[in-house]
């Protein structure tokens, strides 16, 4: 080679698919490379050609559970264990949830170590949870206590893929998917293939999640799809033409621009006569000298990111009107937990405590029980927080 370089059989492997065994011994006979199999991994992450499975992203629920097992859990306050959750164990995943869909049992299996943990300063050890995970993981204005939802911000992460193709972003994945995925359609256009990859599918599958938030500032309209892009107010055309053969009659691979002529609309006339509040909307509108511009609506700046579509995505409840309270930067995490408890009528009372069978109300206070109820305990404690 004109550099002087080679390749090292010892140190170079094949990947086979779809070959027959006496041809695969031929091609491997004749480089002097040895054959793998996948899964491997690459930069971090694994290769796979079929669905992700549990076992490949066991690695990261064993890393959350051996980072938990490396603290001194029982010197930690409840406050103290959220903390960790939201600023250390969550952010361990976030490599691979930002570029794989993580099966429901991982998810499922990593929850259950945040809560374990949260509860009893174990990943392995269940008690009796005095709010349910489902409570705990909203915001702190809606009476949770801001802890991510795994599965929807996993597929916030996954949406940013979308946001990337419709960018028409100079990356080389990017410019791949355009040719060989898409095949130079609209993502918005094209239909779930068959004999697409598993991890591809899953992506196609989140369009309907973030389609209507993803629009268009027309300028010159020669980057916009006429029809599959949402570049007019009240959605696309392709929504409100209900005739397949209409579109393939007026192009429906067209862009906006292939209808602007000499600073004026050139719409077909068939369209015009039957879609006439459409052909007025569009007629309402006029093209410029300047590139058109994808924006992301759920953003002031138009541009997209993982925590807002997460806010989209998420699952919510209403506001409470006490977060304020309870959340006051004045007050100490640890007692801003109890009085959240106390709120939420969940703080170790007696009668809590024997209305959930874990308590006769004759017995004597225990450890971390309190005898009073949460309406003295919130009294006593008001001219304190006041």
């Amino acid at each position: 080679m004109a550099t002087g370089l080679a390749i090292n059989s010892s140190k170079s492997q094949m990947f086979f698919g779809g070959v027959s065994d006496g041809l695969k011994g031929h091609i491997l006979n004749q480089i002097g490379f040895s054959e793998r199999q996948l899964p491997v991994k690459y930069l971090g992450l694994p290769l796979i050609s079929t669905k992700l499975s549990a076992i490949t992203c066991q690695l990261v629920v064993d890393k959350i559970r051996h980072r938990i097992c490396s603290w001194t859990s029982k010197f930690l306050s409840y406050a103290g264990r959220i903390q960790l959750v939201n600023s250390v164990l969550f952010h361990i995943q976030v490599f691979w949830s930002g570029a794989l869909l993580l099966p429901k049992k991982v998810i499922k299996s990593i929850d259950a170590a945040f809560r374990n943990f949260v509860w009893t300063g174990k990943w392995d050890q269940s008690a009796m949870a005095l709010v349910a995970w489902s409570d705990i993981c909203v915001l702190k204005t809606e009476g949770g206590l801001g802890v991510k939802q795994l599965a929807s911000w996993n597929r916030a992460a996954l949406c940013k893929y979308i946001w990337l193709i419709c960018k028409k972003q100079q990356d080389l994945w990017v410019q791949w998917a355009q040719v060989v995925l898409l095949k130079g359609e609209s993502i918005w256009k094209v239909k779930l293939p068959n004999d697409c990859s598993w991890s591809w599918k899953q992506i196609l599958k989140m369009r309907t999640s973030i389609k209507d938030q993803v629009w268009v500032q027309i300028g010159d309209g020669r980057q916009t799809s006429l029809f599959y892009d949402l570049w007019l107010e009240g959605g696309r055309i392709c929504g409100r033409v209900q005739v397949r053969e209409e579109l393939m009659a007026w192009g429906h691979g067209s862009v906006v621009a292939k209808w602007w002529n000499a600073g004026a609309w050139h719409m077909p006339d068939s369209f015009v006569r039957k879609y006439p509040s459409l052909a007025q909307l569009i007629s309402s509108k006029s093209l410029q000298d300047r590139e058109d511009k994808v924006m992301w609506r759920p953003t002031v700046s138009g541009c997209f990111s993982i925590a807002s579509c997460y806010n989209l995505l998420r699952v919510k409840q209403p506001k409470v009107n006490w977060h304020r309270l309870v959340w006051s930067s004045g007050n100490f995490p640890r007692h801003s937990f109890i009085l959240w408890l106390v709120v939420r009528g969940r703080l170790k009372t007696k009668v809590f405590l024997a209305s959930r069978g874990n308590l006769c109300l004759g017995q004597m206070n225990g450890d971390g029980c309190y005898d009073m109820e949460e309406e003295e305990l919130l009294l006593r404690g008001s001219s304190v927080l006041h």
